[in-house]
């Protein structure tokens, strides 16, 4: 009988469709253990296209920490960094730099050097004083949605740019 039982099994494996169906499952299985068993979760970044100025997303994999803000740090340096697609415009200037972030009872406060402040502007946007402030504020408010799409407990960002308090409007 265990010998008519294991022919059988080994005949089941003969079928080529079965057999790529079940390596197929097993390959899956590893992959998904694997991605639980890592150390990283997925992120939505927003950015702007040079040309169009159009918003576009970017995913990336991030290390998780084990505290709240230092997500939230690593996620701010990774937008201050700037987009990893060459046809999207940076957030920030570059030199912009992550100078402090605290993070309390849902509060998020970000302090970025002094090049902050001066906008990107893309192909589709004047220069005039009214579109560099609209940019600046653009840079922002992108952050600012960034952050609160990513990581539910953020309930209020306040920013700072060399320890001077920055209104968006």
């Amino acid at each position: 009988m265990k010998d008519f039982l294991f022919r059988k099994f080994l005949g089941i494996f003969k079928q080529k469709s079965l057999f790529h169906f079940l390596a197929l499952c097993a390959i899956g299985g590893v992959a998904f253990v694997g991605f639980l068993l890592s150390n990283k979760t997925r992120q939505t970044f927003i950015f702007y296209g040079m040309k169009t100025g159009t918003s576009r997303t970017e995913e990336r994999m991030l290390l998780k920490y084990p505290s709240e803000e230092m997500q939230v740090k690593q996620y701010v340096e990774e937008a201050v960094f700037g987009p990893r697609s060459p046809d999207s415009a940076p957030l920030f200037a570059h030199g912009t730099r992550l100078l402090s972030l605290l993070y309390r009872d849902g509060v998020v406060y970000i302090n970025l050097s002094e090049d902050a402040a001066f906008p990107v502007v893309t192909e589709d946007m004047e220069t005039t004083a009214v579109s560099m402030s609209a940019a600046r504020a653009r840079s922002f408010a992108t952050l600012d949605e960034g952050l609160k799409r990513n990581f539910p407990f953020v309930k209020q960002i306040v920013f700072f740019i060399e320890g001077h308090s920055m209104e968006i409007s």
